[in-house]
């Protein structure tokens, strides 16, 4: 679940591609926007991958993530995050 401000929300486009949150957490980082920790009052529910089909599946996602959010933000860091 993301939340934004309405005032925030106004001021981005968000594209149709796979990975919606990271894109918007270096879109506001790179607008000049500061990451504020809540998880001490937020609650989510995650499920790892059950098998190994399940894991191939969200590696693969994650890895078609990293073109579009370098072709979008055309930040020099993206090129180097592992995790995408």
């Amino acid at each position: 679940m993301l939340a934004l401000s309405s005032r925030l929300a106004r001021k981005i486009s968000v594209p149709s591609i796979p990975a919606v949150d990271a894109y918007l957490y270096l879109k506001c980082i790179s607008m000049g926007y500061k990451f504020i920790y809540v998880g001490d009052r937020a609650k989510v529910l995650y499920r790892a991958p059950r098998d190994v089909k399940g894991y191939v599946s969200q590696s693969a996602r994650f890895r078609r993530t990293r073109e579009p959010l370098w072709e979008i933000l055309e930040i020099w860091w993206i090129k180097n995050l592992r995790y995408l």
